[in-house]
C-alpha cells in the first residue's frame, strides 16, 4: 500500500471573486411598522433564513431577530425577505417518497419569503434543501403558492400538476397573452421573473431593479505544484508468518490540476472539487528474506473528488479545508521480484481508491496546501 503527505507549493488562482461574510448595510421592519436602520450580518443564504443577526453600529453588540419579530428585512442591494403567513405544500419532489395524491398537501406557516421581483405582481421564493416554492401577489392580495407538485399515476408514472400555469393565466395575465406562450413556462427562477417582469410593464411600471439576482455558480481553473513525502509497504501472509517489507520514504514532484466549481451561495464559501494529477513512486529495496531485490514502479493518474470550505479572513486572504474520496487510474505499474525464491516474478497493481483531507491558505491568486492520503 502507498500512503502520503502531500504539500502543494504553488496553486495559481486566476479569479479572485470570492467575498467574505460580513455585517452589511440593511434595514427591518418590525411589527409596529417601525424601519430600524441597522447592519445585517450577509450570510447569502441557500436556504430561507428564519432568523437573522444585526448590529445597529460598528461597534455595536450582534443580536438575532427571529422571523415572528419582523414584517420584512433586507440588505442594501443584494436581498429582500418578507414574513407572510401562508399556505405551503412541502410534497416531496424525490421518487420514493411522491405521494398518490395529485392535489398539494397545505400547512399554514409563518416564512420568510425572498423578494424576486416587486410590483403590481410580486413574486417570492422559498427554499429548504431540495424543496423550491414559489409565491406571489397582485394588487397587495393574500400571497399564495404558485402550484406544482409531482405524484405517483395510477400505472406507477410520475404525473405533474403544473396548476401554476393556469394560475398565471387567469390572474396574472396582461395584454395578449396567449394559453400557449404560458403553458411552456418551466417552474424556475429565470421563467417565472421574466414573466412577473412582463407583466408588470404591461401594466405601465418601469423595471424595478431585482432585490435578489439569479445567481449562478461559477467554475475556476487552476494550476498546480507540489511534493509528495510517500511510503510503500508490502504485507504478504506467508506459511510462516505475515511478510513486511518497507521501502523507504520517496519526495516527488507532482503536476496537476484543478477545477473548482464555487457554489452559488453562502457567499462564495462551499465549492466542489476535480483535481486529476500525475504522480509517479519509483523505489528499490533489497530484502534479506526470500524477496531478495524488490523494485517498485507507482505511476497513476490521481483523481481526487471531494467539497472545499473557505473561511474568509478579509478579501484577499482566507483559509480552507477540503475533504475527498480519491480514484487512481494506475499507469504502466507493478512490482518486479529481480532474485530471491520468486524469481523471475512480478505483481501488477489494480485501482483501488482511498480518501484524503487537507486544509491550506489562499493569498490573492495563490494558494498553499497540506493534504494527508490514507493507504
Amino acid at each position: 500500500m502507498i500512503k502520503k503527505i502531500t504539500l502543494f507549493l504553488i496553486s495559481f488562482v486566476p479569479l479572485n471573486t470570492f467575498a467574505q461574510i460580513a455585517f452589511e448595510k440593511g434595514y427591518f421592519v418590525d411589527n409596529d411598522d417601525k424601519k430600524i436602520e441597522c447592519l445585517i450580518r450577509n450570510m447569502d443564504w441557500k436556504n430561507n433564513p428564519s432568523q437573522f443577526e444585526y448590529k445597529l453600529s460598528d461597534e455595536g453588540e450582534s443580536k438575532t431577530m427571529e422571523i415572528s419579530s419582523i414584517k420584512e428585512f433586507g440588505i442594501d442591494h443584494f436581498s429582500k425577505y418578507v414574513s407572510n403567513v401562508v399556505r405551503i405544500d412541502r410534497s416531496s419532489d424525490e421518487y420514493d417518497n411522491l405521494s398518490n395524491d395529485r392535489m398539494p398537501i397545505w400547512s399554514q406557516e409563518r416564512l420568510l419569503l425572498k423578494v424576486l421581483v416587486q410590483g403590481k405582481a410580486s413574486l417570492y421564493f422559498y427554499q429548504n434543501g431540495s424543496m423550491t416554492r414559489f409565491f406571489y401577489g397582485v394588487n397587495g392580495l393574500a400571497v399564495q403558492q404558485l402550484v406544482y407538485k409531482k405524484y405517483i399515476t395510477e400505472s406507477s408514472g410520475v404525473g405533474v400538476n403544473s396548476d401554476f400555469r393556469q394560475q398565471l393565466l387567469v390572474e396574472v395575465k396582461c395584454g395578449q397573452v396567449s394559453q400557449n406562450s404560458v403553458r411552456n413556462i418551466s417552474y424556475s427562477s429565470s421563467e417565472l421573473v421574466r414573466y412577473f417582469q412582463k407583466y408588470n410593464e404591461c401594466n405601465g411600471e418601469k423595471p424595478v431593479e431585482l432585490f435578489s439576482k439569479n445567481k449562478r455558480g461559477f467554475f475556476v481553473p487552476k494550476f498546480k505544484i507540489g511534493v509528495d513525502n510517500a511510503s510503500f509497504r508490502i504485507t504478504e501472509p506467508l506459511p510462516w508468518g505475515t511478510k513486511n517489507v518497507k521501502f523507504d520514504n520517496n519526495i516527488n514532484l507532482r503536476i496537476g490540476l484543478e477545477g473548482e466549481y464555487v457554489l452559488p451561495f453562502s457567499k462564495n464559501k462551499w465549492a466542489i472539487v476535480l483535481e486529476p494529477t500525475f504522480q509517479n513512486f519509483v523505489s528499490q529495496k533489497v530484502d534479506n528474506g526470500p524477496y531478495g531485490t524488490l523494485t517498485v514502479k507507482y505511476r497513476s493518474i490521481e483523481t481526487p473528488i471531494g467539497v472545499r470550505h473557505y473561511f474568509f479572513l478579509s478579501e484577499k486572504t482566507s483559509v480552507f479545508v477540503n475533504g475527498f474520496a480519491v480514484l487512481d487510474i494506475i499507469l504502466d505499474s507493478q512490482i518486479d521480484f529481480k532474485s530471491g525464491i520468486y524469481d523471475p516474478y512480478n505483481l501488477e497493481l489494480l485501482n483501488t481508491g482511498c480518501l484524503a483531507f487537507g486544509t491550506g491558505m489562499r493569498y490573492k491568486v495563490i494558494s498553499a496546501e497540506l493534504r494527508y492520503y490514507s493507504s
